[in-house]
């Protein structure tokens, strides 16, 4: 197999498509005795004749236009692909997948979507919620290419990169009439209280188990509601007491709508974490993502 050299295909096609050699030269910036040579160059390396020369310039031979056809289609398979790059690079096309636990969803991810999707208009971006578990794994298989999660120290996948975030305080909230009926001065008195939890295999929903292990507490669920913003319509519905973070009912509590159960010891701080590949090169508009929700962690 001739290994001939890119360079002399591509001048090969240019001066096909100008259908002159002092055309073909001008559009390179070289010489016509460089073009002439350079073509005779390709000829020897391929063993036959690719042009005649006429009067007004150079005509191919049959043997020409079957290489003409292979090396149009393949140049401009080069000169799209480069386009594409140069649109990816530029922000101007592409995808990110995005794949979040139901409560950083709400306080950290959409306002970074806003503000991104306000600069970058033609990135596709698609949300999917999921237990930390299950979309760090998804990660490391390439599935996704941000995962969003309350991160509980646990094991990462080799593959898999950490951006810490905030901590953001758990705790747990009713509405006022609620707790006028149901008074509540220590953990044990949650006891006999309709409790709207989260999923128990959930970051925070194991974090409140070691919790409640750690303080010899019996804590179970009425409602067991993995979405944050549901188990808050739930209280605030007088259905129970809630856990959540207190960054997302601090309006409610600010308006008296809900009020934060101030119990000792406290429950524990939770970290917003972002996941990532390591060891690859993610997309350009996934990095600049990156830096939107770091923004974000930063507030």
């Amino acid at each position: 197999m001739n290994n001939i050299s890119f360079d002399l295909y591509n001048l090969f096609y240019v001066v096909a498509s100008a259908g002159s050699i002092s055309r073909a030269a001008e559009e390179l910036y070289i010489s016509q005795p460089a073009v002439t040579q350079s073509i005779r160059k390709l000829e020897m390396q391929l063993g036959g004749t690719l042009f005649y020369r006429v009067p007004k310039g150079v005509v191919l031979t049959e043997e020409g236009k079957k290489l003409y056809c292979y090396m149009k289609e393949s140049i401009e398979t080069i000169e799209n692909a480069e386009k594409k790059f140069s649109q990816y690079i530029n922000l101007e096309e592409g995808t990110i997948r995005i794949r979040c636990g139901n409560t950083f969803g709400v306080s950290i991810l959409y306002n970074a979507i806003l503000q991104f999707s306000n600069m970058f208009p033609k990135i596709n971006i698609e949300v999917s919620n999921g237990l930390a578990f299950d979309s760090i794994n998804g990660l490391s298989k390439g599935k996704y290419d941000i995962v969003i999660f309350k991160d509980s120290n646990q094991e990462l996948p080799t593959n898999v990169e950490k951006i810490e975030g905030p901590e953001d305080q758990l705790c747990f909230y009713a509405t006022p009439e609620y707790l006028k009926e149901n008074p509540i001065n220590k953990y044990q008195d949650l006891e006999n209280c309709n409790l709207i939890l989260t999923t128990k295999n959930s970051n925070t929903g194991k974090v409140l188990s070691e919790f409640a292990e750690k303080n010899g507490l019996k804590i179970s669920a009425r409602y067991e509601i993995s979405n944050s913003e549901a188990r808050k319509h739930f209280a605030k519905n007088g259905m129970g007491i809630a856990i959540g973070q207190e960054s997302l009912i601090k309006n409610e509590i600010a308006d008296g709508t809900l009020i934060k159960l101030d119990l000792k010891p406290d429950l524990p701080k939770i970290k917003a974490s972002i996941a990532i590949l390591k060891g690859e090169i993610s997309s350009f508009a996934t990095l600049k993502f990156v830096d939107f929700l770091r923004d974000e962690f930063e507030e």
